[in-house]
């Protein structure tokens, strides 16, 4: 994996932070919120960054919460398989 800014560590562990309480990943909006950002896209910039550098991964029908880490999708309960083209079905 690359190596990202201090801003981008602040998201991501922010992000590993909201799953590990509330096993959901943040919104955009709480995001935004959090770090005091008023626009969607300096927040999207951060999180495209994350996941072209290989820490998140961004889900298709995710909604505002379609941003969660690579290294443990499953400790997420909001990102069911049917979500995670990569992971087989639930059964």
């Amino acid at each position: 994996m690359e190596d990202i800014t201090q801003r981008q560590a602040q998201i991501f562990e922010f992000i590993v932070d909201q799953i590990a309480t509330n096993y959901t990943p943040p919104t955009l909006r709480e995001m935004m919120a959090h770090f005091g950002i008023t626009s969607p896209n300096g927040i999207s910039c951060h999180l495209r960054a994350l996941v072209a550098k290989g820490y998140l991964r961004h889900l298709k029908d995710g909604g505002g919460r379609c941003y969660v880490p690579i290294h443990n999708p499953d400790a997420c309960l909001f990102c069911g398989a049917e979500v995670l083209p990569d992971q087989p079905p639930a059964s």
